[in-house]
């Protein structure tokens, strides 16, 4: 049996039965475990939050409650910018102690910086970019997001700790205290308010909600990392100038990466917010809420990516392929299953008064087949050490993306709301599509060519 699996599987095949989890090997075997566990602990919670704050507020609500959500992750996003695996890739090749305390005192400070100054951004545009650009009653929601966006950032660089020392566990556990804590809290604010405050204020309370879920996470890893990491009670001797000057480089060279999450759902979301209702915003976000739950499924680039790293010439090549193969057909699988039955996954998840979302839905449906291919092309290229290609095409699909939502959007200007969202929905899978297209042929030039010889 083991004789007729792909070479890349087999090894790790006899080590999960054998429960060998040694050498460098065994340890990519483990974390990747944990890993997937945390990534679908994040993914199901996501989107059964999803359904029922979506159930409780109702489309008009729901929609509200993602456009300022929206709007508020987009500055989370910013505040992020790599520092996280920049941490990670600093504290691994760091040897003495003192000096991985004095990397992550550096990039404490540098994340500290950033996130209040897009905190201060945020609160100054918040009454113009609610009453003003999208013309909808969610002022008090974002000025609530200043408090997402400080515990969210300050619990993202913390985290980053554990994975820097190979304890991938914490991160596990970490996603499951927040998923639970968010299940609770937010449903039962809703429950209390929907028919006591505004909407603003409701939505408000919504993003506090889970504001409170991230400080709690926070508290959690910080006091975890305090009596776990020996190299936090160091004294910091901290960097010199030429040592911040490499770290600043590879922050922004790891910067662009953060940006996939323009590409697909905060930046069509923040375009349709300006041009259409509330409710058409949420047939959106329930559709895409699917998709975005549902890729994860039929991604294995964090699991392969260790193993990349290791193979070279055309151990590589066959890996890569037979992995491509399979995410591909499985990929069909996916989409044909969405495509025919989207109006009742709609349905049975969300309800009938999401039945609009069916066709979005069925639009995205694509995108299963597309964005599991595109991870792996990623991380084939990122492991490596070809993270420019990477870089440029996705800048390149995220500008497009912004200039066909925009242009499907006054093209569709007198076909009514619901077109203007097929519109936007068409751009994204087409950006997609224009990401995927510029990895696979990046290794069609010889220049850029990867090491399959």
């Amino acid at each position: 049996m083991l004789k007729k699996t792909p070479f890349f599987l087999q090894d790790v095949l006899i080590r999960i039965k054998k429960r060998n989890f040694s050498g460098n090997t065994g340890q990519a075997i483990k974390n990747s475990g944990w890993t997937t566990a945390t990534i679908l602990v994040s993914k199901i919670g996501s989107l059964i939050f999803t359904i029922i704050t979506a159930r409780l507020l109702m489309p008009e609500l729901f929609g509200l409650y993602s456009l300022a959500l929206s709007t508020i992750s987009l500055f989370a996003l910013f505040s992020d910018l790599g520092i996280g695996q920049t941490l990670i890739k600093f504290v691994v090749s760091s040897r003495a102690e003192k000096k991985s305390k004095a990397y992550f005192s550096y990039l404490l400070k540098t994340k500290v910086i950033l996130t209040s100054s897009l905190i201060l951004i945020m609160i100054l545009l918040s009454y113009f970019i609610a009453n003003y650009y999208y013309e909808k009653p969610i002022f008090y929601a974002l000025i609530a997001g200043s408090f997402y966006i400080a515990f969210n950032s300050l619990n993202s660089l913390f985290a980053s700790l554990f994975p820097a020392l190979n304890n991938f566990k914490k991160g596990l556990f970490q996603e499951i205290i927040f998923q639970v804590l968010r299940l609770i809290i937010v449903p039962l604010l809703i429950l209390l308010f929907i028919s006591r405050l505004s909407s603003d204020i409701l939505i408000a309370s919504v993003i506090l909600g889970l504001s409170f879920s991230y400080l709690t996470v926070f508290l959690y890893i910080f006091f975890s990392a305090k009596k776990e990491i020996n190299f936090l009670k160091k004294r910091n001797d901290g960097l010199k100038k030429n040592e911040k000057s490499i770290v600043n480089k590879f922050i922004i060279s790891l910067s662009a990466l953060t940006l996939s999450g323009l590409l697909f759902g905060y930046i069509d979301i923040i375009i349709l917010g300006r041009f259409v209702d509330a409710e058409f915003i949420a047939y959106y976000r329930a559709a895409l809420s699917l998709i975005t739950s549902a890729i994860p499924l039929l991604t294995f680039s964090s699991v392969l990516f260790p193993l990349f790293i290791k193979l070279k010439g055309k151990r590589l090549y066959k890996g890569f392929q037979k992995a491509r193969n399979i995410t591909i057909l499985l990929g069909i699988f996916a989409f044909l299953f969405t495509l025919v039955f989207s109006p009742l996954l709609v349905k049975i998840i969300f309800g009938e008064e999401y039945i609009s979302s069916a066709n979005i839905l069925r639009i995205f449906s694509v995108v299963l087949l597309i964005s599991p291919i595109i991870s792996l092309y990623s991380s084939l290229y990122i492991s490596q050490g070809k993270l420019r290609k990477v870089i440029f095409s996705l800048v390149f699909s995220i500008i497009l993306n912004i200039l066909l939502n925009i242009a499907a959007i006054f093209l569709l200007a007198s076909s009514g709301s619901l077109a203007k969202v097929y519109g936007v929905t068409v751009s994204t899978v087409i950006s997609n599509l224009f990401y995927l297209g510029m990895l696979v042929l990046w290794s069609r030039f010889k220049k850029y060519q990867l090491p399959f010889n």
